[in-house]
């Protein structure tokens, strides 16, 4: 992981995160010691795997591949979910505004009529990928599947 990317990641994470304390304070602090992220990782987990799901058959490897080239290394912070779609123009170098003639406009039209819960599944899948040095198209098939999402 690139060190600028997670320390920007921590510091755009760090607002939720206090936020998210601030309303449940009292039932965290409440819980046994130890057990206070026990709660909200559950609901994280829950959230992407639902995501997942709702990614079946929507993504094909080569798409996994060109959003893997785009986001190197790279660490979400939750405000850049919405922002896969874009990056990726950017990325090949493509107007996203107008990119109905690029053979990426199938992509990016799939990735922008996604809700926020599968474009952070989205993120979490590529930030693994990359995290384990996960590369070439069988490999990223199969860890796939080992997360719940099927490509086709």
């Amino acid at each position: 992981m690139n060190n600028f990317f997670l320390e920007q990641a921590i510091r755009e994470s760090r607002a939720y995160s206090n936020r998210y304390f601030a309303e449940h304070e009292t039932y965290l602090l409440g819980l046994r010691q130890n057990m206070g992220l026990t709660v909200p990782f559950g609901r994280l987990q829950f959230m992407l795997e639902m995501g997942r799901e709702r990614l079946f058959f929507l993504i094909s490897v080569k798409d996994i591949v060109a959003l893997a080239d785009c986001y190197q290394g790279y660490v979400f912070a939750p405000n850049r979910f919405p922002m896969i779609a874009p990056d990726l123009c950017d990325n090949l170098d493509i107007n996203f505004k107008d990119c109905t003639s690029s053979r990426y406009f199938d992509l990016v039209r799939r990735l922008n009529a996604h809700d926020v819960f599968v474009k952070a599944a989205l993120a979490d899948l590529l930030e693994q990928l990359w995290c384990r040095g996960i590369s070439g198209k069988s490999q990223i098939a199969q860890f796939c599947m080992t997360r719940g999402m099927r490509l086709y």
